[in-house]
């Protein structure tokens, strides 16, 4: 049976809206620009559909400052630290830990060591998952290291001055921001707090 032109006709004029009703009109924070479906927290690529996440500006250069700032912020703490008080008094310091400060250093490397959980993950691709631990792993040894530089930047010297401060304080910042732009667990944070305070009260 032939089909009726003004049908054909109705089709093609509610193709558009249906169009409409799949394609989001406007991309919220974290929702794919593609599906319009909100995908995993810090995520880049959707899990769905793989297409781009949307996310504000800021938070592109939040996580690109992040990324880049440890390595020079490390490297001006280092010579900070060689300068006052030194390797070898850090080192007196560190095998003197009380017992209390020796015990939580090791909680936090365990919490460190632990494999992210990937049990509610909405990818089911190997290699996704792969990068998520492994994000989660390295980004984490990262920040548990700024934080402990940090905190032993700002404890160590006995007096702290305004050189001190602008790299002491910009570690702990960025320890503090990657769970919010980077895939890393907040259990992760904790421990690299408890690994920073064990380091202090090593020093104290």
């Amino acid at each position: 049976m032939p089909i009726p032109l003004h049908a054909i006709a109705d089709d093609n004029q509610s193709a558009p809206a249906d169009m409409k009703q799949t394609t989001p009109l406007f991309v919220r924070n974290g929702h794919c620009v593609s599906c319009g479906r909100a995908a995993e927290r810090r995520t880049l690529v959707c899990p769905y559909c793989g297409e781009r996440v949307w996310h504000p500006g800021i938070w592109h250069v939040t996580r690109w400052c992040i990324l880049l700032a440890p390595a020079p912020l490390m490297l001006g703490a280092a010579a900070l630290l060689t300068a006052t008080p030194g390797w070898h008094g850090l080192y007196r310091n560190m095998c003197s830990a009380p017992l209390a400060a020796t015990w939580l250093a090791a909680c936090a490397l365990g919490l460190l060591a632990l494999p992210a959980d990937t049990d509610g993950s909405a990818t089911g691709a190997k290699d996704a998952l792969r990068r998520q631990q492994l994000e989660a792993l390295f980004g984490g040894a990262i920040q548990a290291l700024c934080a402990v530089t940090g905190a032993v930047l700002l404890t160590a010297i006995p007096q702290p001055s305004l050189l001190s401060l602008l790299v002491g304080l910009p570690l702990l910042s960025c320890a503090a921001l990657m769970p919010l732009v980077f895939r890393i667990p907040w259990l992760r944070l904790a421990a690299a707090v408890a690994l920073a305070a064990a380091v202090v009260a090593s020093i104290l």
